[in-house]
């Protein structure tokens, strides 16, 4: 490990002194923590790069379609789960990162979900809603 000197204004060094106080770290350790984070924000901590948020969907196609479906299938499982308590008031209602999951949920079952009825021929599962009159096109009479 190399060791570097650094030099701070005393606004610098005072914040830096009360967050290492506050967080039971030296100097020394609060300032490497701000790097490491910092690094690891930016995709490059300890040789490891954050994986892609959200994760890619994967792309539907008849070779994997019946693992799509599976997938699709326990999705909906969690889904109904968390929507059931959605509603739920106090005790038992959904915290906040289980309101950002039931969302992501939805939308990923509702995106999947068209491309395999596509693939299948099917009419899309779920409505969705017509475009405005301007861009529907001018209808031949």
């Amino acid at each position: 490990m190399s060791q570097i000197n650094i030099h701070l204004p005393d606004d610098l060094l005072l914040f830096v002194q009360k967050t290492a106080d506050r967080e039971t770290r030296t100097v020394a350790g609060q300032v490497r923590h701000f790097v490491a984070e910092a690094a690891r924000k930016a995709g490059g901590g300890n040789g490891a790069a954050l994986e892609p948020w959200p994760p890619p969907l994967p792309t539907v196609t008849r070779k994997n379609l019946p693992e799509i479906k599976l997938q699709l299938a326990e999705w909906s499982e969690e889904r109904d789960a968390l929507a059931k308590r959605e509603t739920k008031v106090g005790f038992g209602s959904l915290m906040p990162d289980e309101q950002t999951r039931l969302g992501q949920l939805r939308n990923w079952i509702a995106t999947l979900q068209v491309r395999v009825d596509q693939l299948e021929g099917r009419p899309p599962s779920e409505p969705r809603r017509p475009a405005p009159p301007d861009l529907r096109g001018k209808s031949h009479v």
